[in-house]
């Protein structure tokens, strides 16, 4: 779980491979506003297709720096995924940290920018 700097909450759920947003100001009867690592909140698969700046695997960890870019550790694909702000809806990560081939090389870690669309 993260807090951005406006007070909007980022939940990592492993089970269903997501990381969901709410924003801000917060209510019990809130439904989530934004989702990462799927299209949409009907969706569950890992990886949702193939691995990629729009997909996750296990997402852990999850932290937000003082300008507010959301950072989600995707635990099964051994990456680090950024999404800069402003953050908007079915945007892709466009920094990818994690390893160029886990299998070869799981010690090294390379940064590869991801396109933007």
């Amino acid at each position: 779980m993260a807090v951005d700097p406006h007070g909007n909450l980022y939940l990592a759920d492993v089970s269903f491979n997501r990381v969901v947003e709410y924003q801000a100001p917060l209510s019990t009867a809130i439904a989530a506003s934004h989702v990462f690592g799927h299209p949409d909140l009907t969706q569950n698969t890992a990886n949702n297709g193939g691995v990629g700046a729009n997909s996750l695997d296990g997402p852990f960890g999850l932290a937000v720096d003082t300008l507010g870019n959301l950072y989600v550790g995707d635990t099964s694909n051994h990456r680090v995924l950024k999404y800069d702000v402003p953050i908007a809806r079915g945007l892709a990560a466009l920094t990818v940290l994690g390893p160029s081939r886990v299998a070869a090389r799981p010690h090294r870690l390379q940064r590869r920018l991801v396109h933007q669309r």
